[in-house]
């Protein structure tokens, strides 16, 4: 279980996350469809809880229930399989790229994404624990105030007025 949060993207942060990486690597293309039970408003399916995703991996394909729980810093969630997506109807999708830098913090190698999305850029920060996370946004000199705590999804749905 990963602990997450998000923050807007600078050229300057991306360094200073470089020049701490132990390594870099490119991520491909993934491709993300969300869902939401026919009929339901967004509003009573809400990314901030609960998302129904289809991810395309250049070699693979997932289809998940995911269910977000919000802590006092970011967020985790709860992955189930789900087995079709006939009872639901798409309400937003994107595209994605990745560059996936790993730290070594504790003696862990924690995984900071730069996400470029069709909709912003922003680095994602997932931790193990709450304690190794607070040591990161340390590490990295960064304020709570710049904390994003929102999913992709929850993200997809504000940049598009839907939620």
């Amino acid at each position: 279980m990963d602990f997450v949060v998000r923050v807007d993207y600078s050229t300057g942060l991306e360094d200073k996350i470089g020049s701490k990486a132990d390594s870099r690597q490119e991520l491909s293309e993934i491709r993300d469809q969300f869902y939401k039970p026919n009929g339901t408003k967004l509003s009573d399916f809400s990314p901030r809880d609960v998302i129904v995703r289809k991810r395309t991996f250049p070699e693979k394909k997932t289809l998940v229930k995911i269910n977000i729980i919000q802590k006092p810093l970011g967020y985790t969630d709860t992955k189930e399989d789900v087995e079709n997506i006939e009872d639901y109807e798409k309400w937003g999708e994107f595209t994605s790229y990745a560059v996936e830098y790993r730290l070594t913090v504790e003696n862990k190698k924690i995984p900071i994404l730069i996400e470029t999305f069709d909709f912003g850029k922003f680095i994602k920060i997932e931790s193990p624990s709450p304690e190794i996370l607070d040591s990161i946004l340390q590490e990295l000199n960064l304020d709570r105030s710049e904390i994003i705590e929102k999913n992709s999804a929850e993200l997809l749905a504000e940049e598009r007025d839907m939620i």
